[in-house]
């Protein structure tokens, strides 16, 4: 692994060292976390962030440097799976090998760092982070990468409480750019989601017979491994308002103003990601948490639909359902209007946190900000006066 120098490692007063589990819907969470730490540690605070072997491959050298500079140095232990395993449509292989393979790597790693770590952050389901921090007698934060309701579920049934429920980013912008605001229909089932090709066959025809344009990423393994393929004819009828991508910038499809509804699985990162944009939701999850966030999004914050059926049931969710459900989800008042209030309220929390001092080329328009804004009062102050 690449290193920071010694002179900037040893100026450093703590070391927090992050573990997520190494699924996307994980990783991405708590690598924003250990950003926001090292930006709010103002240059005193060294992050650790230790990855999955397979995972740490993926970072490009460019990302790498750039991570190092902010003060987060990267790490990487081995998930216990043989290369060759597809990690993505094989999660629970996957969670059961870290669980047993990365104990014994991660005390090691923790035992050569330099300078010694001061504390563990960890994802919560990597339990083994619990007596890897008693030994070494530092503090140890867990991180729930997903939604407070399945936290309380999980809880809940522990105590006996509870017994139920590729194109580029330019070609997807542009092409939304084409269309009426509030008017397309985001699908995106999430990275981890496996269906059958008739499954697909049904929401496709779904979408064709709501009306709505529709962009639709189709990953290339979403068919247990497989990519999508539809036939030609159905291409053709839906060719001026659909386009079908392996990846799409989210964030910034959602904040597009031509996007007025969100097809999505219900992870807890894009359910955070669609409220905050105030974008209403149609939700068909798939497994663990994502039932208690479908069921949110309908009956607690009212912000948009379920499908009756999960993704990973054996009856088909037929093309009728969709229809009439994508039609009510788009067509509805109602949920734009929650949606934005949810949205509001969501982003007035997030300022009410810790925000990072500017740096570099932020610092220069955060002071030109300032002088317009001072610019301003004098205008209105002269206005006043004559």
């Amino acid at each position: 692994m690449a290193q920071m120098g010694n002179d900037e490692v040893g100026e450093r007063k703590a070391h927090v060292v992050v573990l997520p589990l190494p699924t996307r819907g994980h990783v991405n969470p708590m690598m924003h976390l250990a950003k926001l730490l090292a930006d709010l540690g103002h240059g005193q605070l060294l992050v650790t962030f230790v990855n999955s072997e397979t995972n740490d491959r993926l970072v490009i050298g460019a990302e790498r440097a750039a991570l190092q500079r902010r003060g987060i140095r990267l790490e990487a232990i081995p998930d216990g799976l043989p290369n060759d395993v597809d990690r993505t449509t094989q999660v629970l292989d996957l969670c059961q090998s870290v669980l047993s393979a990365m104990p014994a790597p991660f005390d090691a790693l923790l035992a050569r760092l330099q300078p010694a770590p001061t504390c563990i952050m960890a994802d919560t389901w990597l339990t083994f982070a619990i007596s890897a921090a008693a030994k070494l007698s530092i503090p140890l934060a867990n991180f729930w990468t997903q939604s407070a309701a399945s936290f309380a579920s999980l809880f809940m049934i522990g105590n006996g409480l509870y017994n139920g429920p590729s194109q580029g980013e330019d070609s997807c912008l542009s092409w939304l750019d084409r269309f009426e605001p509030k008017s397309v229909l985001y699908v995106s089932f999430g990275s981890l989601a496996l269906v059958s090709s008739k499954q697909i066959e049904e929401i496709a025809l779904g979408l064709e017979l709501s009306g709505h344009p529709f962009l639709w990423v189709t990953r290339p393994d979403l068919i247990y491994g497989e990519s999508p393929k539809f036939n030609e004819e159905f291409l053709h009828r839906v060719k001026d308002r659909s386009l079908f991508v392996a990846w799409a910038p989210q964030l910034k499809v959602l904040n597009h103003p031509s996007v007025g509804g969100f097809f999505t699985h219900g992870g807890w990162n894009s359910t955070l990601e669609a409220i905050t944009a105030g974008v209403p939701m149609l939700g068909w999850p798939y497994f663990s948490d994502q039932r208690m966030d479908c069921t949110c999004i309908q009956e607690g914050w009212k912000i948009g639909l379920k499908l009756k059926e999960d993704m990973s049931g054996e009856k088909l969710v037929l093309r009728g359902a969709v229809q009439e459900k994508v039609k009510e989800l788009m067509c509805s008042e109602k949920f734009q209007t929650m949606a934005q209030g949810w949205s509001t309220l969501a982003k007035e929390a997030a300022q009410q946190g810790v925000t990072p001092q500017p740096k570099g080329d932020d610092k220069e328009i955060s002071k030109a900000k300032k002088i317009k804004k001072k610019s301003r009062k004098e205008k209105r102050g002269t206005k006043l006066h004559t």
